[in-house]
């Protein structure tokens, strides 16, 4: 199987602080130009350890990933987008 650049998705993660798993936390335009600056905090349940945490916009990590990958957590189409 071949894999196209535009079979990968950017998405913004955070990584738990209590268990050190990533977790997805939005869909983002594009990982090459978009720069959180908010302050606003998110509030996130980890997926693996189920704890919650709160992080500032600001920490969250933007990654580009296999649309598989994405859609193996939730389909990519019920993530919600950050701009």
């Amino acid at each position: 199987m071949i894999v196209r650049p535009e079979d990968d998705i950017a998405v913004a993660y955070a990584d738990c602080p209590n268990c050190g798993e990533e977790n997805l936390v939005a869909r983002v335009a594009s990982a090459s130009r978009v720069r959180f600056t908010s302050t606003a905090l998110r509030k996130i349940t980890c997926s693996y350890c189920q704890k919650g945490f709160k992080l500032p916009e600001y920490r969250l990590l933007i990654r580009r990933k296999p649309r598989g990958e994405v859609e193996s957590e939730y389909p990519v189409e019920s993530h919600v987008w950050i701009e």
